[in-house]
C-alpha cells in the first residue's frame, strides 16, 4: 500500500479565503487612506471591526457548519487589528504547500465532525480502539507551521494529552500568536489543576485497603500522574512509591482474571469491552 500524498487537501482553502479575502482588501484600502490622513486611527479600527463583523455574519449564513472556525478567525482578525486580514490571508496560504513531515496523519487533516464520528464508533464498539501513535512533532509546527494547523494541533493536545506533548505545549505558550498563546495557557492551567487534584486524591490516606482490582487501577493512575509533567519531582516520587505499594497490595493476578487496561490520558476514548448477551431466561452474561 502506498503512502498518502503529502499535499494538504485543497478543499480546506475556500472557507478561509471566503472570510479573509474581503477583510484583507478593506484593510489594505484602510491603510492607504489612513496613510494619506483621510481617516483617523480610531476610525480605521472601527471600520475594520465593522467589516470583520459583516464578513463573519455572511460566513455563518452561508457556511453554518463552520461556525467555530469562523468565530475563531473573526476573533483573531479583531485581535490583530487593521492588518489582521492581510496577515492571516498570507499565513493561511501555507496548507496549499507540502505539509510538515510527520503531520500527514488523518487526525489533523480530517474535519472535526469526522473525528467525532470515529470516536463515537470506538465508544459504541463498532470500531476497535487504534494502537497508540508515535509522538507527533508538534514543537516544530508551533515554531513555523501554518496557523490553522497550529490551532488544530493545540486542539489535539487538549483532547489527547500525553506526557511527550508537554515540550510542544511549552513552545505554544511562548508563541507570538496571541490566540494560540491564550489557548495554550488555558490548557496548561487545566492540566496542572487536573493532575494536581489527582495526585492529592491518590496520596490521601485511604479509609480501608482497596480490593486487588481497585489497587491495580489506582496504581495505574499513580503512574499516569507521576509521568504527566504537571507535578514536582517530590510529588512524583511519592506517587511512584504509592504505585509500588498498591501493586504489592494487589498481589499477582488470579488465573483467568483479565488484566486492567493501561491508564489513559484525559479525553481519550475508552474500550467498551465485550458486549453483554441476554439469554431467554432473562439473565445476562
Amino acid at each position: 500500500m502506498t503512502a498518502a500524498p503529502a499535499l494538504a487537501p485543497p478543499a480546506a482553502a475556500p472557507p478561509a479565503v471566503g472570510l479573509l479575502a474581503p477583510v484583507a482588501l478593506v484593510d489594505v484600502a484602510l491603510a492607504l487612506v489612513w496613510g494619506m490622513g483621510l481617516v483617523t486611527s480610531t476610525g480605521t479600527i472601527l471600520i475594520h471591526a465593522a467589516v470583520v463583523a459583516a464578513a463573519a455574519a455572511a460566513g455563518l449564513a452561508f457556511r453554518p457548519g463552520l461556525g467555530a472556525e469562523i468565530a475563531l478567525r473573526a476573533a483573531l482578525l479583531l485581535l490583530l487589528g487593521p492588518l489582521g486580514g492581510l496577515v492571516l490571508l498570507i499565513a493561511g496560504a501555507g496548507p496549499a504547500r507540502i505539509a510538515p513531515e510527520g503531520l500527514q496523519d488523518e487526525s489533523l487533516t480530517a474535519p472535526p465532525r469526522r473525528a467525532e464520528a470515529l470516536a463515537d464508533a470506538i465508544r459504541q464498539g463498532r470500531r476497535r480502539q487504534p494502537l497508540p501513535e508515535p509522538p507527533r512533532p508538534f514543537a516544530p509546527l508551533f515554531r513555523k507551521g501554518p496557523l490553522d494547523r497550529q490551532f488544530r494541533a493545540i486542539s489535539v493536545i487538549s483532547r489527547h494529552y500525553r506526557p511527550d506533548m508537554l515540550p510542544a505545549l511549552r513552545v505554544a505558550l511562548a508563541s507570538p500568536v496571541p490566540g494560540l498563546r491564550v489557548q495554550a495557557a488555558a490548557i496548561f492551567a487545566r492540566l496542572r489543576g487536573h493532575y494536581g487534584e489527582m495526585a492529592k486524591e491518590l496520596l490521601a490516606a485511604p479509609a480501608a485497603p482497596p480490593a486487588p482490582a481497585e489497587a491495580r487501577r489506582l496504581a495505574g493512575r499513580c503512574a499516569e500522574a507521576a509521568a504527566s509533567g504537571f507535578v514536582d519531582e517530590a510529588v512524583a516520587a511519592r506517587l511512584r512509591a504509592r504505585q509500588a505499594e498498591l501493586l504489592d497490595l494487589a498481589g499477582p493476578e488470579a488465573p483467568g482474571e483479565a488484566a486492567d487496561p493501561p491508564p489513559e490520558a484525559s479525553g481519550t476514548a475508552r474500550d467498551p469491552g465485550r458486549p453483554l448477551k441476554r439469554h431467554s431466561c432473562g439473565g445476562i452474561a
